[in-house]
């Protein structure tokens, strides 16, 4: 065979305004030698001819994973030529792999030229083919335009050699970008250090929850792989020297029973439902209930087996409804759950509670006593949400009404001393004994988490966290009587314990987000899933020689991955409020150089916290090449209640005017931001806060408002939990008495005085603020000529969730930037195209 191939590099040119780059190494992933073929007719049943050259056509199986065979280098001027193979059929079948690496969304032509039969695929889409072997070599065979987002794009270059060949096959592969985007270096090293991006967020493991056995002698890790843009749900189990025992999905749904280092799980048997318990191993497996409800999970509690049992009410009428309660709205209002005892053997159920009112079972004692909590409304007395607290004592039917018509009870434990249990609850729980508002005769916000210890024989209860700062959030007691606790400290996520003897203490921990623990209740050993602003999860254990790593799920995820780098911010308004703030560099960040800033914030009582994974990754947001600066101003929990009180009747203010003091100040003091150049995003009360803060000021070149409230009176009236939330931030206000925040806050009656280019985001389902509310804000804002641009998405609640939708969400956020803050539309122009004059 002779070599007949020429290729001309093209290189950046003022006339084609393109930037090219050759591919120059290329990993062989697969070989296939192709047997030859029994023809006994020259058509088959659809008139065609044999073609074997189809097979590049054909789907293929292969991942970024697979292993590669061999590498394979091109030559002069970029050129990959095929080694001459051997073999024993009709024909060789090679697959080779390049990546293509980009820190941005970016658009480029990939041509593939050569003397070869080849197909070029982008993940498992095919791109084009050239079936027949040819001369003509300075011409591209395949040319495909395609938008690439941020990360790692594989390719695959499939060719086809055939006995009968005399061409040498050579191949080049070139990539072109556009040369306004060629600062969006890209990459085809896979060794490339890579930046966040959304679909790093939205693919691989997450560490979902952890639970100790009751010795401490084993872990179980539950968490979730997307892969393929679905999620899969694992249990990884370990000992006590760090070692993986077993890693199941079934594990993944497995609970230990409560005195014992056993499992406890639902299993199919025939046509029923069986609950088993096994050792940790899956050894020595018994049988406990034969019969298990059809619907339903069992939990056990001390020595009783659980299960939870729905009660349907009558079925509303499908063309005309009565509506009974403004909570009829809720598809399940109408409902009632009751607790059920299980009896071991047979599975037959006997009531624990009966009533018209959701029961919730907090706690069982070692005596079998329960305590219940009641929760109904009262809507002629604010905040119209109330509790009772219950203790039972089944085997008597002995009930002792602990707590009547109190308010914030979220949950009630045991104790070791039988007279004591602990209460979690709010400022307003207990007669305000935990206020530390009393003197000011000011309601607490009730999202802020305070810690009680109540007697059940004389009904007195005392806070023992009022002078404590942090929000208290779930709450595990130990056999000793520690209570150990997970807490916003602000902007972070921290565990305490407290004792009689010492009070609340810190536990030390080496991650600023606890996302999970669990407690062994006989040795007070922990264990945790936490994370950082730099890095992704971590499970550790905690015993009293220290804290060590169980799995260091980051190491593997972050591989290769830049780290962001994030630095604080301590801001002081003008009043002396001191506000936690902080924010991330882009990545190789140069302080000469002038950046777009993004501003993110919720506002809406709960902190923006410091974690690097999640919906809302500020870090992945820096990567696309911007300052991102987030605060938690006025009303927060997790900073003591009198500055989580602040957020009681605010809609707006003084959070408004302190996000926007806090972005000048740090305009002010750092050369590095293009205050020309500023975007600010939220949602739900953080989208109201987008909306509100683009009605009071012209700083922001662009804005995003994802499920915001645009009339406050609509959300008060309309969003399921409208009312509800309203009793907190909006506390004795209505509609009716209050037009100055009902009407003068909420951002619909303030279109006008919107000049910033703004982007709604709803999911069309969302029973939590309404669709209504984005909807509104779009017709006014178009009405008044605008920019303003409105994105629903389908079969989504409050949050987007399901990947697909979840990526596009992103995309789209990062796209309206990206046009309004990088002077680059392109991205948006490919998802929804060009605006009509």
């Amino acid at each position: 065979m002779r070599p007949i191939f020429s290729i001309f590099l093209l290189i950046l040119s003022s006339v084609s305004c393109l930037f090219s780059q050759q591919v120059t190494s290329l990993e062989c992933v697969e070989t296939w030698e192709i047997p030859f073929t029994l023809v006994t007719d020259s058509l088959n049943v659809k008139k065609e001819k044999l073609q074997i050259s189809a097979l590049l056509k054909q789907p293929f199986a292969l991942s970024p994973n697979t292993p590669t065979i061999s590498t394979l280098q091109a030559g002069k001027g970029g050129i990959f030529s095929l080694k001459e193979t051997k073999y024993k059929g009709q024909g060789f079948l090679s697959t080779y792999r390049f990546v293509v690496y980009t820190p941005h969304y970016t658009k480029i032509t990939i041509q593939a030229k050569g003397t070869a039969r080849l197909s070029l695929y982008h993940e498992d889409r095919l791109l084009g083919s050239s079936l027949e072997p040819t001369m003509q070599d300075s011409l591209p065979l395949i040319s495909v335009p395609l938008d690439l987002h941020a990360g790692v794009s594989t390719f695959y270059l499939r060719t086809l050699q055939l006995k009968d060949d005399s061409i040498a096959p050579q191949i080049s592969v070139l990539v072109k970008q556009k040369e306004k985007s060629s600062s969006c270096a890209l990459s085809f090293n896979p060794k490339t250090p890579q930046l966040l991006s959304p679909q790093f967020m939205n693919s691989g493991k997450f560490l979902s929850s952890v639970a100790l056995s009751p010795s401490g002698k084993y872990i179980l890790a539950v968490y979730y792989n997307i892969e393929d843009k679905q999620t899969s749900y694992f249990g990884r189990l370990y000992n006590n020297k760090g070692e993986v025992l077993r890693e199941t999905k079934e594990l993944a749904f497995y609970k230990w029973t409560p005195s014992e280092d056993r499992f406890y799980y639902v299993r199919n048997e025939g046509k029923r439902r069986a609950l088993f318990t096994s050792d940790p191993l899956g050894q020595n497996e018994q049988m406990l209930v034969a019969c298990l409800p059809e619907k339903g999970q069992p939990f056990l509690k001390g020595n009783l087996i659980l299960i939870y049992q729905t009660d349907e009410g009558d079925k509303k009428d499908p063309k005309v409804q009565f509506v009974r309660d403004p909570d009829d709205r809720q598809k399940y209002w109408r409902d009632n759950r009751s607790l059920y005892l299980i009896h071991k053997g047979t599975g037959a159920l006997s009531p624990l509670t009966f009533g018209k009112q959701n029961i919730h079972l907090s706690d069982v004692s070692s005596e079998g006593k329960l305590l219940l909590i009641r929760s109904y409304t009262n809507w002629h007395k604010t905040p119209y949400y109330f509790n009772d607290l219950y203790l039972f004592d089944p085997s008597t039917a002995q009930t002792d009404t602990l707590i009547k018509g109190d308010v914030d009870i979220r949950m009630a434990l045991f104790t070791p001393q039988k007279e004591e249990i602990a209460i979690l609850g709010s400022p307003n729980s207990l007669g305000r004994i935990g206020n530390t508002l009393n003197g000011k005769n000011l309601v607490g916000n009730g999202y802020e988490g305070e810690l009680f210890l109540f007697n059940i024989k004389s009904h007195q209860a005392k806070s023992l966290s009022k002078e404590f700062k942090p929000s208290i959030s779930s709450v595990i007691g130990d056999e000793k009587g520690t209570l150990y606790f997970a807490c916003e400290e602000g902007s972070r996520v921290g565990l305490y314990q407290w004792t009689k003897r010492c009070g609340i203490r810190k536990i030390p921990t080496s991650e600023s987000y606890i996302k999970d623990f669990s407690l062994a209740k006989g040795t007070g050993d922990i264990a945790y899933i936490g994370q950082s602003e730099t890095n992704a999860d971590r499970l550790k254990k905690i015993t009293a020689r220290g804290e060590t790593v169980l799995w260091d799920l980051d190491a593997e995820k972050m591989k290769g991955i830049l780290r962001p780098v994030v630095k604080d911010f301590p801001f002081t308004y003008r009043d002396g409020t001191s506000i936690d703030a902080w924010y991330y560099l882009p990545p190789h960040f140069d302080p000469s150089k002038q950046y777009p800033l993004l501003v993110y914030y919720y506002g809406g009582t709960a902190p923006t916290q410091r974690y690097m994974e999640g919906r809302w990754s500020l870090p992945m947001y820096a990567a696309q090449g911007y300052i991102v600066l987030t605060l938690n101003p006025s009303g927060t929990t997790g900073y003591g209640q009198e500055f989580a009180a602040r957020h009681i009747n605010a809609w707006g203010e003084p959070t408004a005017t302190e996000i926007i003091a806090c972005i000048e100040t740090f305009i002010k003091e750092h050369s590095f931001v293009n205050k020309k150049k500023i975007g600010c995003f939220g949602a739900s009360y953080g989208g109201f806060m987008t909306q509100y803060l683009v009605s009071k000021t012209n700083l922001f070149a662009a804005a995003v408002s994802h499920a915001g409230i645009s009339s406050i009176s609509n959300y008060w009236g309309s969003g399921y939990w409208g009312i509800g939330y309203s009793t907190v931030a909006s506390y004795g206000s209505y509609p009716w008495n209050r037009k100055d925040i009902y009407v003068e806050q909420s951002p619909l009656f303030r279109a006008d005085k919107i000049n910033t280019p703004l982007l709604l985001l709803h999911g069309d389902s969302d029973t939590n603020v309404p669709t209504s509310e984005s909807v509104n804000l779009y017709n006014a804002l178009k009405l008044l000529g605008k920019d303003v641009a409105f994105i629903k998405f389908t079969k989504e609640d409050h949050s987007i969730q399901e990947i697909e939708r979840k990526l596009r969400w992103t995309e789209s956020i990062m796209a309206w930037f990206a046009k309004y803050l990088q002077d680059d539309s392109s991205w948006w122009e490919t998802l929804y195209g060009k605006e009509e004059q």
